[in-house]
This record gives C-alpha cells, sequence and structure tokens, in this order.
C-alpha cells in the first residue's frame, strides 16, 4: 500500500511540473490617464491649500488666507466631508507633512503657523481624531515646505525652509517618531522647499523639483538608496521648473507629477515616468481641465488619481478632481 502511495505521489508532482504556469506580467511599460472629472459633495471641507492628506481621505490642518494655520480635521464619508474635530491638539499650521505607519499610526511633522516661523513638532494619533505629542521639541530645526516619507521602517524627513526665503537640504530620519538622527547636513541636491518626494518601495526615495527662493522652481530628480548619498537622475526634465506640485506613486512603478507653480505661473499639466524603470525621462499625459493649482492634496494607486483643493494664486479651493488610470504592459 505505502509503495502505491509513493508512485501515486510522485506522478502527482511530475504532472505538476510539466503543466506550464500562467504567465506573469512584468512591469508596466506606460500609463495613460484618462480626461478629469471635477465634481463636489453634497458637504464640502472648507477652502484650503498646504493641508495634510492621508490615504483614507483624511484632510489635516492647512490655511485658507496663506498667513494663518487651521488645526481642523475633515474625514470623507459616503456623503461628502464632515468635519470631526474643530480644533485639535497640536497648533494650527500648513506645510507640514503627515504619513501613516507603525501600527497604522498616523503622524504630523513640523510645518508654519503664519508663513514665517517653523515648527518642529511631531504627533501621532491612532483614529485620526485625537492626537498626542511625540516630541514638541524634534532633533531637526523648525520647517515648513518639507517632506516625509516612509521608507526602510523609517521616518524621513527632508528638506524644506524655515524662514520662507531660503532652502534646507538636510535628510533626517526616525524609527519611533521621537528620537531624530541626521542622516546627512548637506544631500547631494541644492537647498529647497515646495518639492515632491516619493518612495519606491524596497527601493529608493525619488525627489522631485521644488524652490530655492520662494520664485524659481527647479526640475531636477534625485534619487537614494540610503537617505545619505543622493544621485542625480536628470537635471532637466521633460517638465518645467516648479514647486507646490504634487506628486503619486502608482502601484505598477510609475510616478505621476501634477501642477505646481514657477514664478507667478501656476500650472495643470500632467506628466508620468516613460516607464516603472525610468525616472529620467517623462511623458505628458493630457492637459488637465481643472483650474491650475498648487498644495493641493493628492491620493493615487493603479486605478487613479484624485486631487483636492489647492490654490491658484487668488482663490482657496475645496474641489475634488478625478482621473482613472489605464496600464500598458
Amino acid at each position: 500500500m505505502k509503495k502505491v502511495m509513493s508512485i501515486i505521489i510522485i506522478l502527482s508532482f511530475l504532472f505538476i511540473i510539466s503543466c506550464p504556469l500562467p504567465p506573469m506580467k512584468g512591469p508596466a511599460e506606460k500609463i495613460s490617464l484618462s480626461d478629469w472629472e471635477c465634481f463636489s459633495k453634497e458637504t464640502l471641507f472648507t477652502p484650503r491649500a498646504g493641508f495634510v492628506l492621508l490615504s483614507n481621505y483624511l484632510i489635516i490642518g492647512g490655511t485658507s488666507d496663506g498667513t494663518t494655520g487651521l488645526n481642523d480635521i475633515w474625514r470623507r464619508n459616503e456623503t461628502g466631508w464632515e468635519r470631526v474635530k474643530e480644533t485639535a491638539e497640536f497648533s494650527g499650521r500648513w506645510g507640514h507633512t503627515g504619513v501613516v505607519v507603525f501600527n497604522n499610526k498616523k503622524w504630523v511633522i513640523g510645518g508654519t503657523s503664519d508663513g514665517v516661523t517653523g515648527l518642529n513638532d511631531v504627533w501621532y494619533s491612532e483614529n485620526g481624531i485625537d492626537w498626542i505629542a511625540a516630541t514638541l521639541s524634534a532633533g531637526f530645526s523648525p520647517r515648513w515646505g518639507h517632506t516625509s516619507v516612509v521608507f526602510n521602517n523609517k521616518i524621513w524627513v527632508i528638506g524644506g525652509t524655515s524662514d520662507g526665503v531660503t532652502g534646507l537640504n538636510d535628510v533626517w530620519y526616525s524609527e519611533n517618531g521621537i528620537d531624530w538622527i541626521a542622516a546627512t547636513l548637506s544631500a547631494g541636491f541644492s537647498p529647497r522647499w515646495g518639492h515632491t518626494c516619493e518612495d519606491i518601495p524596497y527601493s529608493k526615495i525619488i525627489l522631485i523639483g521644488g524652490t530655492p527662493d520662494g520664485i524659481n522652481g527647479l526640475n531636477d530628480v534625485w534619487e537614494t538608496k540610503n537617505g545619505k548619498e543622493w544621485e542625480l537622475v536628470t537635471s532637466n526634465a521633460g517638465f518645467s521648473g516648479r514647486w507646490g506640485h504634487k506628486c503619486c506613486y502608482i502601484q505598477i512603478g510609475n510616478i505621476v507629477v501634477i501642477g505646481g507653480r514657477d514664478k507667478n505661473n501656476y500650472f495643470n499639466d500632467v506628466w508620468s515616468t516613460a516607464d516603472s524603470q525610468n525616472h529620467k525621462t517623462w511623458i505628458r499625459q493630457n492637459n488637465a481641465n481643472f483650474i491650475p493649482r498648487v498644495e493641493f492634496g493628492i491620493i493615487g494607486d493603479s486605478s487613479g488619481i484624485n486631487i483636492l483643493g489647492g490654490y491658484d494664486g487668488v482663490n482657496y479651493y475645496n474641489d475634488e478632481c478625478h482621473s482613472s488610470i489605464k496600464i500598458y504592459y
């Protein structure tokens, strides 16, 4: 009986390995975005820019006048938006950053309350409504217009400005949100703020554009695998110099850059990397039909991109625009 069973097992194994596996899809060659549709919910968050938008559609702070910071919290529901907290534990701010990490805790980092001086406090929350101070004075200097990403199980703070006149190019990381270590005090990229950063999971961090002076935009692209050493990908990407733009990493590997400004010119153009491996070559997508803007919120994945709010040089917005994504292998 044992001999018969052994023969059956061997024959079954040979049958399995002889059957070809279905082909696996490789990295996407390119993506294509559909026309943008802008719409409003029955209930809207109040107009603002420079806020944090987390992936569960949680809006934190921002500004509605370019001077005074907000510290209210909004959450999207089935019918629109509801303000779930009018006054959070942290002070009003804009130009801050937020990430979700460490047992799904949500984090808010730095910012400015008045557009003149920066903050370097760090706060966390488990529900996005009640906030606790991890530290009121982190190791990095006060700043806003910086970026934050989660990479290699650490929170990273990159660049920014402490006075709205000059930029920073230091890079800091923390494993607990309390203790911060400088990866470098002078990275390879020039000092800047209003840039964007995206982490490519288990691979690297990509930095795009920004401004050195609050006037002129940059269009260089940098990458790092450790936060300390930065390599120039291109000094002149296909899109024009800009800051206050937003970008998102599509799960298949491509990065999309949207909007921003250079001097007094505000943009609504949309660009994407040529393929999932090349962040040097950029392709212009369709011109968006939303109003040109900066400092808006963005959420995106392989199904589509949503942008919310922002500022066009005159007005602050509370609209929401969506574009679907097609993937080509």
